[in-house]
């Protein structure tokens, strides 16, 4: 609620521009990748009243992670260059927050508060609000971001809290170490006047139109200020009070009606949602207002991975043809024969254990379910090649574009495998989202994973959303795929043996709580492979991968260069606005020049004819970049001169990557066997040798299935049995 007036969403924007680097760890992405490189998580928040830092990390890097965090609120850079690119960032996740119910809900509320108080006041922030509004006035955004800092980031109001298994007096020493040159300025906390909810603001019935399919009623009453009372935490026993409540209250649960009480220091909300027979038709229809990537992400493990698989759009036809006396027929005979497994963690006997299964079969009152019936799930075993899966996006409102990069690596089953591939990902997802987040703000949402299906192969999945199109996006994925070799080969091998004993240690971290415990023994239960030695299998095997082994599993599996048996998949979800180009156009020109073209027509507002386009590279590729660029931007003036886009803009800065990967593409043509032909069986092949994927089912017809788990140790029925149901 500090923001000016002027800049709204300046407390957001700043608590962004704090990972940017600092003047003792001036390397811009060091916090972060200190952070990645020994097994920690991190992240910020800027709330109504705070912002708050928080990070975990392995034990012995805890006092080098608290040195670099200290210097956010010592010595941070606030760099005018960071300024310029980060502000992009800013700008995406507030893009990636239109199509969003819930936040648009916040807004809402906060806009019809009091005008006067500060939380009436829009505080994500967004390009407008921010750098094109310092244009705007004459000002300059680093100038102001700096003195916001040095208002308000002061030691009389921050506080901190640090846990770990050391000594108190050594968290104490660290402490003071590292915390006591933060500048202590006074109290600058912004002291408000009135109540959000005054009595313009009360007694109101506001009707907002949602995006998705969804009904909800939100109730708010005014409360005085609870924050000096935090250690009686009165909200707590409103909250209670208000959960427990009369008969009708329980009734209405029992009946599918959902109560949501949130106490905040200055007022409470209840929200209700309830069931109607058609609440399922609404989510699935609700399914494509979801944050791009997320969908893509469904789609992409489900769909195209896994066998058998019923698809969305089906479930919803299917739905219309359901009656309520069909619900209730299936109620009564779901369970008529059943398959179960079950797992009873903590201090029972075996006994007690025995009987507490005994009690879910009697409950269910099932027989066992024939062999022969059931049905698991299959992965698919997809043949090596380089595919395209797209999508087009259902929401006409959607700005933000989507890409998953997956390539299969080595198998599950293998422990190797497992490990070369975590140590794989912990080395790249920092330099992957500094590189296409952080430099080039290709969008908000930025990452590199691993991920595995059943026990069939492991994959690296490099994922981005953001407004650029999405061949240009892939194209940038390719750009670091094409550098980071020599990032591995060049990898310091005592950082290396630090994130090996760093993975070891997280590995032997005692269990603190039965749920835990409990989860990590269900994981090898529900996929039946009773791998109970997983996690000492794979301590053993970190013992003895070297970075050689990391090296050989890009060269094997990642690099296009080198990799044998290439298989990757590239999924893409496409916004309804952005310009899709046809299979004519994927099979007749590279996906340089597409790239091109899309970002050329995003910020010149102009059509691209890909032929004339085509022939201006043919011909430019004898300048130098920038003489190309130069002719490129005479060709296509940009549009909206008025939105700063200068050098440093998102948008120029696309638009010249974009013309040197057309003039020096990185890529080269998939080679495929001769005698095989995709073109019946659901794709047809671009230009460089890739195969889009058409027809998602035809295509996993023609694929192979891996095996089913096999457990690793011979299963021992226990003596006690009941109605052909075995205990093991």
């Amino acid at each position: 609620m500090a923001d000016p007036k002027e800049f709204p969403g300046m407390a957001h924007f700043l608590e962004h521009m704090l990972f940017m680097g600092s003047a003792k760890y001036p390397t811009e992405n060091e916090y972060t990748q200190y952070i990645a490189n020994n097994l920690g998580i991190y992240n910020a928040y800027t709330g109504t009243s705070e912002t708050t830092f928080y990070f975990s990390i392995a034990n012995p890097a805890f006092e080098g992670a608290l040195d670099r965090f200290s210097r956010f609120f010592i010595d941070p850079l606030l760099s005018a260059d960071g300024v310029d690119r980060e502000v992009n960032a800013v700008d995406s996740e507030f893009k990636g927050y239109l199509q969003s119910d819930g936040w648009r809900l916040k807004q809402l509320i906060r806009s019809v508060t009091n005008p006067n108080h500060p939380y009436n006041h829009f505080n994500i922030g967004n390009l407008d609000t921010l750098k094109v509004a310092a244009h705007t006035m004459g000002k300059n955004l680093h100038k102001e971001v700096k003195m916001f800092y040095q208002q308000y980031y002061s030691a009389d109001i921050m506080k901190l809290t640090i846990a770990g298994n050391h000594s108190i007096e050594q968290l104490v020493e660290w402490t003071v170490e590292k915390f006591s040159k933060v500048e202590s300025k006074g109290n600058t906390k912004l002291k408000y006047v009135g109540h959000p909810l005054d009595h313009h603001a009360l007694g109101k019935l506001v009707h907002m139109e949602t995006i998705g399919n969804i009904n909800k009623m939100s109730l708010q009453f005014a409360l005085p200020d609870m924050e000096s009372l935090y250690l009686a935490d009165p909200t707590t026993y409103i909250s209670s009070l208000l959960s427990m409540f009369s008969e009708e209250f329980y009734a209405a649960r029992h009946a599918g009606i959902r109560f949501i009480i949130d106490i905040s220091e200055s007022e409470l909300k209840i929200k209700v949602s309830g069931f109607n027979d058609k609440l399922l038709k609404q989510d699935f229809e609700n399914i494509k207002f979801e944050q791009p990537v997320y969908q893509l992400v469904s789609k992409k493990n489900k769909q195209l991975n896994v066998v058998p698989f019923v698809p969305t759009s089906l479930l919803e036809q299917l739905l219309d043809q359901v009656t309520i006396e069909d619900v209730q027929k299936h109620i009564e005979t779901v369970f008529s024969a059943a398959y179960f497994k079950m797992l009873v963690v903590g201090n029972f006997e075996p006994a007690e254990a025995v009987d507490a299964a005994q009690q879910v079969n009697q409950m269910l009152k099932s027989q066992p379910l024939p062999a022969q019936s059931h049905v698991p799930s299959r992965m698919v075993n997809i043949e090596p090649g380089h595919y395209i899966y797209r999508h087009m996006g259902e929401d006409p409102n959607m700005l933000n574009n989507a890409v998953v990069a997956t390539f299969y690596c080595g198998m599950v089953t293998n422990p190797k495998d497992r490990t070369t591939m975590a140590l794989l990902v912990q080395i790249a997802k920092d330099q992957f989202f500094d590189q296409l987040r952080t430099k080039e703000q290709l969008g908000y949402n930025v990452g590199a994973s691993t991920n595995s299906f059943g026990s069939g192969k492991l994959t690296l999945d490099m994922r981005v959303q953001g407004e650029s199109n999405p061949t240009y996006l892939l194209q940038r994925i390719d750009s670091f795929i094409h550098g980071f070799r020599q990032t591995l080969v060049e990898f310091d091998t005592v950082k290396f043996g630090a994130l090996v004993e760093s993975i070891v240690g997280k590995a032997n971290e005692q269990l603190t709580s039965v749920d835990a415990e409990a989860n990590r023994m269900w994981t090898p239960i529900y996929k039946g492979t009773y791998n109970f030695a997983r996690l000492a299998d794979e301590v053993e095997s970190l013992q003895k991968v070297r970075l050689d082994d990391v090296l050989d599993m890009w060269d094997r599996y990642i690099n296009p260069e080198t990799a044998v048996a290439y298989t990757r998949v590239d999924s893409q979800l496409w916004a309804a606005k952005a310009s899709y180009p046809s299979a004519t156009d994927m099979a007749a020109w590279p996906e340089s020049i597409l790239a091109l073209a899309g970002c050329l027509e995003s910020e010149t507002h102009m059509p691209v004819d890909l032929s004339d386009l085509s022939h201006f590279i043919n011909t430019a590729v004898t300048q130098t970049s920038a003489d190309a660029l130069g002719s490129l931007a005479h060709q296509y003036p940009m549009a909206n001169s008025t939105q700063v886009l200068d050098e440093t803009a998102s948008g120029w800065s696309k638009i010249k990557n974009a013309l040197d990967m057309a003039m020096h593409p990185h890529n080269q043509p998939v080679v495929q066997d001769p005698e095989t032909n995709f073109a019946y069986i659901g794709m047809y092949q671009t230009v460089e040798g890739k195969w889009v994927i058409t027809d998602v089912e035809k295509f996993k017809a023609t694929q192979a299935l891996h095996g089913l788990a096999v457990p690793v140790i011979k299963l021992i029925p226990n003596t006690t049995a009941f109605n052909d149901h075995t205990i093991v």
